[in-house]
């Protein structure tokens, strides 16, 4: 007679991370990585959206010196850090769940779900340049990624080494590609030829503002305007310069006809574009400002793939290296790595981005292609190696006594990260938008500093003493319950 079997034993439930299974230092990290964020997003609520990623070159003084330092310093680096930090989550999240033998792909696709959604509606109702829904469309991948190498064909490739290294390549290749683009055009150009495409470009860029000194034509006489644009070109050419060569042949004419038909459309798309951004951001209605957001939105989600797959995906899967190579929760027996990297990262990293910036900040940047990709190639590179001198220099500081007192302040408010950065961008928008303090584009670069020092001193003290007595960040708690389908103990219970 045949015994009774035993029942399988029912798969563990899930459940939030304790205080005692965390990574301290990933919480300082988040910390930290705030307040980079912040410096960076404040200048999103003073400038139009067309000129953020370009250099002001209208800030003179302490505001031109301010503006320098956060491009030299933060820009690019900080959010590249907050993606590390993704891609070390996932990695925390993944072994644990394996190790308590709980499921995880069903319950890491509601996580993101979840926060993609929060991501929507912090676009739609505070602010356009949300980062969450591409976050989450990167966690998405990330586990399609992960799913995907636990196939049979690619098991043997399922290695943390093997995604650090196709992760490395991932974020080499645009470099080199346009290293290999810049090398070719300096082989294949001489001096003449330079001087001649420079000449061209300064004579595209007299007739660009000519006609942007011109009122923009009608609607009705647009069809005609192109028309005539080659006789316009042509007859402003012979009022700037009589002495232009006269055999110039009828394809350069149509060359510098097309080049400045582009770049003034460029220009009205910018200033309409521009405009209608002032009058909902910084004149209107709640209401106002909300329709401008929802219009945009289909523009931002358009740009999601792309950003998650080619920019998001390799840092995640450094940062998932990090984790499951067992560096950073050991990161105390590998000090030699961290000051490596902060060696690197600020030895090297921080003269990179300079030079890098200095090149855009030449009038020759927009002018001659070559300049420009050699600052895009400086810049880029610049930011992964400072953004790696940050983990390593915080993390190495972590390990002694003197960095750990001061550096666990950032602590509660990296456990509570979405909800400060959420509160940083809510804030932002009441004292700069129309529908609040109205202070839109007239706080200079310097002062702003200064709010950005408010803001971070009353969120690390609000953390601190919420964490006191609740288990999670508001907007955490909110999270998790979502992700876990059921309500989440708030509060911390007593001994």
């Amino acid at each position: 007679m045949n015994e009774p079997q035993p029942m399988p034993a029912p798969a563990p439930k899930l459940a939030p991370v304790t205080s005692d299974e965390r990574l301290d230092v990933m919480d300082i990290l988040r910390g930290f990585a705030l307040i980079g964020i912040l410096v960076m997003n404040i200048e999103w609520f003073n400038r139009a959206i067309w000129g953020l990623h370009s250099f002001d070159m209208t800030l003179t003084g302490g505001d031109h010196a301010a503006g320098w330092l956060v491009r030299w310093l933060v820009e690019g680096k900080f959010y590249k850090l907050f993606s590390l930090l993704f891609g070390m989550g996932f990695a925390v999240m993944l072994l644990r769940a394996e190790k308590a033998g709980r499921p995880f792909k069903a319950w890491f696709f509601r996580r993101m779900v979840v926060l993609f959604l929060i991501g929507i509606l912090h676009y739609i109702f505070i602010f356009t340049g949300d980062i969450l829904n591409a976050y989450a469309a990167g966690g998405v991948v990330l586990l399609l990624w992960l799913m995907l190498f636990r196939t049979k064909k690619l098991e043997r490739r399922n290695t943390p080494g093997f995604f650090g290294r196709f992760a490395l390549t991932m974020l080499l290749i645009p470099l080199l590609g346009t290293g290999a683009v810049a090398v070719f055009d300096g082989l294949t150009r001489d001096g003449a030829s330079y001087e001649e495409v420079w000449a061209e470009q300064q004579e595209v860029a007299a007739l660009v503002e000519a006609q942007l000194a011109l009122p923009p034509p009608a609607e009705d006489e647009a069809e005609a305007m192109e028309d005539s644009t080659g006789d316009t070109v042509a007859a402003a050419d012979d009022a700037a310069d009589e002495s232009a060569d006269e055999s110039e042949t009828a394809e350069d004419e149509d060359s510098v006809a097309a080049q400045v038909e582009e770049w003034v459309d460029w220009e009205r798309k910018k200033e309409s574009t521009t405009a209608e951004e002032f009058a909902a951001l910084a004149e209107g209605t709640y209401a106002e400002a909300t329709a401008w957001r929802w219009k945009q939105l289909p523009q931002e989600l358009a740009t999601v793939p792309f950003f998650a797959i080619l920019i998001l995906l390799p840092v995640f899967l450094i940062g998932y290296w990090l984790i499951a190579s067992g560096i950073l929760p050991n990161h105390r027996q590998h000090p030699s790595f961290f000051r490596w990297l902060t060696g690197v990262g600020f030895l090297v990293g921080l003269p990179i981005s300079a030079y890098g910036l200095v090149l855009a900040q030449q009038p020759v940047f927009e002018i001659v292609d070559a300049i420009g990709m050699i600052s895009f190639i400086l810049s880029v590179l610049g930011e992964y190696l400072v953004c790696g001198g940050y983990l390593g220099a915080i993390v190495w500081l972590s390990m002694t006594k003197r960095g750990a007192r001061v550096l666990s302040a950032l602590a509660p408010m990296g456990r509570m990260a979405l909800t400060n950065y959420i509160g940083q961008t809510l804030i932002l928008s009441i004292i700069f938008y129309g529908y609040g303090f109205g202070l839109y584009g007239q706080v200079g670069r310097a002062d702003q500093m200064l709010v950005c020092l408010a803001i971070l001193v009353f969120q690390g003290v609000f953390s601190a003493l919420w964490l006191k007595v609740f288990r999670f960040g508001p907007l955490e708690w909110v999270w998790r319950s979502l992700t876990y389908m059921s309500w989440q103990p708030m509060r911390l219970t007593r001994a």
